[in-house]
């Protein structure tokens, strides 16, 4: 798709991927970071709007292939009855990631709630309910109208990731063990869906960011 032009009906704007202003995003983030709890909609969307060369970014963690890359992006994207809060685009390779971002605190995986056994929050099978939504709308839409405002190009590739909490201390072998078993072995209709905390993610987005 390089050099094509897109058609105007379509939501997401390109963008050059500016070092300079990825890293001034990716400092933003670590000052976020400082404190114990993320909040969505006072610290989290905030970010992301306001970085868009951060946004930009994520198609070094998520997308393989950078030689070609046409990037585009767009924050808070309306998906059929809901919305994802970020969506990034490889137009070249056709890949699509649509991101959710749930709060960052320490229980926003797992919780006690009294219990022996820590169980997933409600938070977390929001966060992932709410890609599986992604999915079945895309699935059930795949012939009509909206479908190919979103993807002109037939047969895209799409992706989703959970962003949500904050590390799982080292000594909890179990939960860190569950979390990367959900990830690795969980699949809706193809689509992989990503999971990753904030100090995760600030982790991928700077090794890729050093690596540029």
């Amino acid at each position: 798709m390089s050099g094509v032009p897109l058609p105007e009906t379509f939501p997401l704007a390109e963008i050059i991927l500016r070092t300079g202003d990825a890293r001034a995003g990716l400092e933003a983030l670590q000052r976020l970071l400082v404190t114990s709890k993320l909040d969505e909609e006072p610290d989290i969307l905030p970010l992301f709007r306001n970085y868009p060369h951060l946004c930009a970014l994520f198609s070094r963690v998520y997308f393989i292939d950078q030689a070609w890359a046409r990037l585009a992006f767009r924050c808070e994207l309306t998906i059929g009855f809901f919305r994802a809060d970020l969506v990034v685009a490889d137009l070249h390779r056709n890949h699509y990631l649509l991101v959710e971002f749930e709060h960052g605190h320490a229980d926003s995986i797992f919780t006690t709630g009294g219990r022996s056994t820590p169980a997933w929050s409600k938070t977390f099978e929001r966060g992932y309910s709410q890609i599986v939504d992604w999915f079945w709308w895309l699935a059930r839409n795949s012939e009509s109208g909206p479908y190919p405002r979103l993807f002109p190009r037939a047969m895209p590739t799409i992706s989703g990731l959970l962003v949500i909490g904050r590390d799982i201390p080292e000594q909890e072998t179990e939960l860190r063990e569950r979390l990367a078993w959900r990830m690795l072995k969980t699949r809706v209709d193809s689509h992989e869906i990503y999971l990753s905390t904030y100090d995760e993610l600030y982790r991928a987005l700077r090794s890729n960011l050093q690596a540029m």
